[in-house]
């Protein structure tokens, strides 16, 4: 019995184990079918909508039904509209509208606003859980860009791989058989749809090294979970 309590717990914390800010309150996006979420500060000066935005002229028309999640006046005179969509097929993510032009487009299924801070996650059209921090400068939405990006996925190997010792895959660390439990630390993306490209993997034992993720991305998966959410 007590095992099973185990393994509803470690279940749970696996399902709801997405960050929350302490000082946002969140809510399920309107028509979301992908569990999709908007975090915010009920004192901050942000009017929530959050309904099915499609022939209101007071709403952005986009290419395709979005849900309106409200506005936001960073000054007076000032409007930015905040969207949710998942069309055309299962697609998440969210769009930032100023004086009828996108000023942001980026996948993910959580979106916590802090006004001039926005922080978007999710794997939509993603290896693993993206998490990115986004600043609103000169009327726009810029990403504050990471050296890597934390994955922080453990499981066996599906195949045997070697590390090495830099991104430029030289000098071998070690040759891991299939079967091998690793960690998936942080990743690099790039190429034109800043796919992930390079993973650093930590061993049962301790070694890290990193491993050609590119040469492998469209094959099994390295691990059970790291695949391709997506189209």
């Amino acid at each position: 019995m007590k095992r099973i309590i185990v393994v509803i717990i470690l279940l749970a914390n696996s399902t709801f184990a997405q960050y929350r800010f302490s000082d946002l309150q969140y809510l399920d996006i309107e028509a979301s079918y992908l569990s999709g979420k908007f975090g915010f500060s009920t004192a901050s000066q942000f009017q929530l909508i959050n309904s099915i935005c499609t022939d209101s002229i007071d709403c952005y028309r986009y290419d395709e039904p979005t849900t309106l999640i409200g506005y936001w006046s960073p000054k007076a005179n000032v409007k930015v509209e905040l969207h949710y969509t998942e069309a055309p097929s299962d697609d998440p993510r969210f769009i930032a509208v100023h004086n009828g032009e996108i000023i942001l487009e980026e996948s993910g299924s959580i979106l916590h606003f802090k006004g001039a801070t926005l922080y978007i996650e999710g794997s939509a059209n993603s290896f693993f859980d993206k998490k990115r921090k986004f600043q609103f400068i000169d009327n726009k939405y810029q990403e504050v860009n990471q050296p890597f990006y934390h994955i922080g996925l453990r499981g066996k190997l599906n195949y045997p791989i070697q590390i090495y010792k830099t991104d430029k895959f030289r000098e071998k660390v070690a040759f891991l058989p299939k079967d091998y439990d690793i960690e998936v630390l942080i990743g690099q993306t790039g190429g034109e749809y800043d796919g992930l490209e390079k993973v650093l993997i930590k061993t049962e034992f301790g070694l890290i090294g990193w491993f050609n993720f590119k040469e492998v991305a469209w094959e099994e998966p390295l691990i059970d979970g790291l695949f391709y959410h997506g189209d």
